[in-house]
């Protein structure tokens, strides 16, 4: 018995063409049910990839918040105490230390400078009074010097 069927039967039915024709709508019922079956599936999918997408964003900004006080209580609490005490312990000593030594090379230089202005000011003492000395000479009126 033979149960399939065609619109127009031009050919004769044969076992072979209701196989294929069987075949053929099966085939195209497996597709519609699948599909339905996927778009169906595809809406909790989609819902869910949205919630866990968001579940994470709000992760991240949570995790970036607590880094970010992290950050802030260690720079306030631990880093500036420890810099406060690196400069006392290094840098100041070394500070002072530069301004000693530069205020006592300041005082040798002073005195240095004022024996060094002492002794300028003598020899241009001794220098204006050789041109004095030069320039009185030449400005004297010639008188005729008998041989």
């Amino acid at each position: 018995m033979i149960l399939c069927s065609l619109k127009d039967n031009i050919f004769p039915i044969t076992e072979e063409v209701c196989l294929k024709q069987t075949l053929n709508r099966s085939s195209l019922a497996v597709k519609m049910v699948s599909s339905k079956f996927f778009r169906t599936l595809s809406l909790p999918l989609n819902l869910a990839s949205v919630i866990f997408i968001e579940l994470l964003a709000f992760i991240a900004g949570l995790v970036k918040v607590l880094v970010m006080g992290l950050l802030e209580v260690l720079g306030q609490d631990v880093i500036s105490p420890l810099s406060a005490v690196l400069f006392r312990i290094v840098c100041e000593p070394v500070i002072r230390f530069l301004h000693s030594l530069s205020v006592g090379i300041r005082a040798v230089l002073q005195l240095f400078q004022a024996l060094i202005t002492a002794f300028v000011e003598h020899i241009a003492l001794i220098i204006q009074a050789f041109r004095l000395v030069e320039i009185n000479r030449f400005d004297l009126p010639q008188q005729p010097v008998d041989i």
